[in-house]
C-alpha cells in the first residue's frame, strides 16, 4: 500500500464524478510480522486506517455536495483489545499480530466518531461497523501456526463474504438510518464501542497525527 496510490485514486474519482453517495472504507490486513509501506509506516495501520482516511479526507468535500451521502468504515470487535501509544503508534516496540490489528481498528472507530461530529448538519453520515469474523483472505496474513486452526473456525464460525457484505449494504443503504451518525454497529445493531473509543480528546489528536502520516497537515 502507498499513499501515492490512495491520492491517485482520490484524483481519479473527483475526475470522473460530480457526486458520491456512499464510500466504503472496507480495505484491511493482519500481518504475523511487523512490515512497514513505502512510506514508512507500519502496515497494518497504514492499510486499515491511514489509507481510509486519506481517501476520506480527500473526498470529503465532494461527499459535502452530494448530501445526503454516507460514510461506512469497516471497524471490528477487536477495536475492544486496541491501544493508543502516539509515541510508538507503529509497534516499533513490542508489536503483536492481535495488538497491531486491534489498534487499527480503535482508529477507526476514533475517526468514525470524530468524523461524524465534523459533519453533523451537512447531511453526510459516518458510521462504523464490525460485519462479524468474515471467511475472507485477510486470515491469510496470519501466523502459520494458527493457520490450521482458523481453517477450522472458517467452517464453523465465520459468516461468508456474502453475510459480511449485506451488513455494510444495510449501513449504506438502508433508508430508516438515513439520520443516524456516529455509531458503531455489530450484527446490525447499534452498540456502545469501548471507553478509549469514546475519549474525544484522544480522537482528536489522532486526527492531528493522521494529517501528519498522510501529509495532509498545514
Amino acid at each position: 500500500m502507498s499513499l501515492a496510490a490512495v491520492r491517485a485514486l482520490a484524483d481519479d474519482v473527483l475526475a470522473r464524478h460530480d457526486r458520491l453517495d456512499v464510500l466504503i472504507n472496507n480495505a484491511g490486513t493482519v500481518l504475523s510480522r511487523r512490515t512497514e509501506t513505502i512510506d514508512g509506516h507500519e502496515a497494518t495501520f497504514a492499510v486499515n486506517h491511514l489509507a481510509g482516511y486519506l481517501l476520506t479526507e480527500r473526498l470529503k468535500p465532494l461527499l459535502i455536495t452530494s448530501a445526503p451521502s454516507r460514510v461506512v468504515m469497516t471497524a471490528s470487535i477487536g477495536h475492544y483489545q486496541g491501544t493508543m501509544d502516539f509515541d510508538d503508534l507503529g509497534y516499533r516496540q513490542g508489536y503483536g499480530i492481535v495488538k497491531a490489528y486491534s489498534r487499527s481498528k480503535l482508529a477507526n472507530v476514533l475517526y468514525m466518531r470524530d468524523l461524524s461530529r465534523e459533519l453533523a448538519g451537512t447531511g453526510v453520515t459516518v458510521n462504523a461497523l464490525h460485519p462479524g469474523m468474515v471467511s475472507s483472505d485477510i486470515w491469510n496474513g496470519a501466523p502459520w501456526f494458527a493457520r490450521p486452526i482458523l481453517a477450522v473456525v472458517k467452517r464453523l464460525n465465520m459468516i461468508t463474504p456474502e453475510e459480511g457484505g449485506q451488513r455494510l449494504a444495510y449501513l449504506a443503504t438502508d433508508p430508516t438510518l438515513s439520520n443516524v451518525t456516529g455509531k458503531y454497529f455489530q450484527n446490525n445493531q447499534i452498540q456502545t464501542p469501548s471507553e478509549l473509543a469514546q475519549n474525544d480528546a484522544i480522537a482528536e489528536r489522532l486526527r492531528n497525527v493522521s494529517d501528519q502520516l498522510v501529509g495532509l497537515a498545514n
